[in-house]
């Protein structure tokens, strides 16, 4: 991290050399060639008269070199605000009223120094007559309001591609695996370029050279939909599926359609000029139509392959809790085996019935849980051997009722694994008390369409002795998550809780 910092730091001298170098060079051709046209001038025979009398008001210093010295402090210092401070706190914070703050101040210098730049320099140019000979000089602003707007843009495009190869820099530079020597090969590949720039005024065609502004424009085209889809995938598309009000979603939508026209706005008038070099006509509608559809679609490619992530990250997490529930699955299940044995050669028909119940659900954990779906009668069988056990150890003649109703299904139904059990396992954890009196209903029913699944139990105060209160198994928030992933619109679950009772209700569309 050091070491980094100090990169950074000599980047900072570097882009500061680098400026006042291509300035002053800028200078230095704009006096030569001054001095080349007025011996030119000489040369064919133009009086000295008429070159002071066309060239009066014209000052090489003060209508020249001192409105692109200020133009390029002004520049220079947008662009270390821009690096040092905006862009890591977006980074860090994301947007906020400090990131936005910093960006705008950015934005605002980029003006001044642009409006610098348009409004005050002075040009000159040489008139000539038919035949091409020198016959004066004339003095001219290239002042235009639009002018200085898309030379802002431009800066601040070319700000954004700085910091895109800037970081991708900077991650080459931490990777272990990089060598150093190959790392200052492009260092060094980078500084000849920037070396070239400078000696050949390159950056001069930003404002000159529509092929130029033209290709800015497509990179601006880019940021501007990447920033799009980040605001559309999590101001509408969250909003949309975390809020049951539909205002805010409206009303985010109605300031993305606003987004989408002030940057349709923003690369056409990179790309013409604001209509100076460009009519509108065809290209300004389809601008605006990609700049709409462009980020939704990504959006929704991007919530997709989240979806399928999470969806298998939670699968996997609901796998492994199960699993690590159980101290090495396999060793318990030979061992119930034995058990089971050793319980019929003693005519122990209960606790062999019970053994053989727990050995068909570590079967089921092992086997079959680990599938993206499974028959709803295996998730059956595993809820009726789950509730048998727990029944083994309560006497329901004490104050304790248990009513079972469970529709046997059909063979073609199918389920995600361990949807409801948790919602069992949460009855009897909190549901039996062995000095209060206590109840659980469970219900279970289906038509062509829907599963229709019911949890009513007491709740008691934890007595502390209960061992099924260390035993969190997959969890309810987990399976509610669950629900979200892998049946999005197609279940309705209502849960209600008081001091008393808790209730679950799920509706499952398979």
């Amino acid at each position: 991290m050091k070491e980094l910092q100090i990169v950074r730091r000599y980047e900072g001298i570097l882009i500061f050399c680098s400026c006042i170098g291509y300035v002053l060079i800028s200078l230095i051709k704009n006096a030569s060639h001054f001095d080349t046209y007025i011996q030119m001038a000489r040369y064919q025979g133009v009086r000295v008269s008429a070159i002071l009398n066309d060239l009066y008001e014209y000052n090489n210093i003060i209508d020249y070199n001192i409105p692109i010295s200020f133009s390029a402090v002004f520049t220079l210092l947008a662009w270390f605000l821009f690096h040092y401070l905006a862009y890591p706190k977006i980074q860090k914070q994301g947007w906020n009223n400090s990131t936005l703050g910093y960006l705008a101040l950015t934005g605002l210098l980029i003006l001044l120094g642009s409006y610098i730049l348009k409004y005050y320099p002075e040009y000159f140019d040489h008139r000539i007559n038919d035949s091409g000979q020198i016959i004066g000089f004339k003095v001219y602003s290239e002042y235009r309001v639009l002018s200085v707007i898309t030379t802002t843009i431009s800066t601040f495009t070319l700000f954004c591609i700085y910091e895109m190869f800037a970081q991708l820099l900077y991650k080459l530079y931490s990777t272990e695996n990089l060598s150093k020597s190959l790392y200052y090969f492009i260092l060094a590949i980078l500084l000849i370029a920037d070396l070239l720039i400078i000696f050949n005024t390159a950056f001069a065609i930003i404002y000159s050279s529509f092929g130029l502004q033209q290709f800015l424009s497509f990179i601006l085209g880019g940021i501007v939909i990447f920033e799009l889809q980040n605001y559309f995938s999590s101001e509408v598309i969250h909003r949309l599926r975390e809020s049951n009000n539909s205002e805010p979603y409206l009303l985010n939508l109605a300031i993305y359609f606003m987004l989408c026209l002030v940057g349709s706005v923003l690369v056409w008038g990179q790309f013409s000029n604001f209509g100076q070099t460009v009519e509108p006509k065809v290209f300004y509608p389809i601008t605006l139509i990609l700049l709409v559809l462009f980020p939704i679609m990504i959006s929704y490619i991007n919530q997709k392959e989240k979806k399928v992530l999470q969806t298998a990250i939670s699968n996997t997490s609901a796998e492994l809790t199960n699993l690590r529930s159980q101290i090495n699955p396999h060793f318990l299940f030979n061992a119930l085996n034995s058990l089971y044995a050793t319980a019929l050669s003693e005519n122990s028909e209960k606790t062999a019935d019970g053994i053989q119940k727990l050995g068909d659900m570590m079967r089921f954990m092992l086997h079959e849980n680990n599938h993206e779906r499974i028959p709803l009668s295996s998730e059956i069988a595993y809820l009726r051997n789950y509730i048998e056990i727990q029944r083994m150890r309560l006497d329901e003649t004490q104050n304790i009722e248990i009513k079972i109703n469970i529709q046997e299904p059909g063979p073609e139904i199918s389920i995600a694994p361990m949807l409801l059990n948790p919602f069992i396992e949460n009855a009897f954890k909190h549901g039996i008390s062995l000095r209060n009196p206590s109840w659980i209903y469970i219900t279970l029913t289906l038509d062509a369409r829907k599963i229709y699944f019911k949890v009513h139990n007491s709740v008691h105060p934890s007595s502390g002795n209960n061992p099924e209160e260390q035993n969190h198994g997959i969890g309810l928030e987990n399976v509610e998550k669950r629900l979200k992933l892998i049946y999005p619109g197609r279940h309705e679950l209502y849960i209600q809780k008081s001091a008393q009772d808790y209730f679950v209700s799920l509706v499952l569309d398979y």
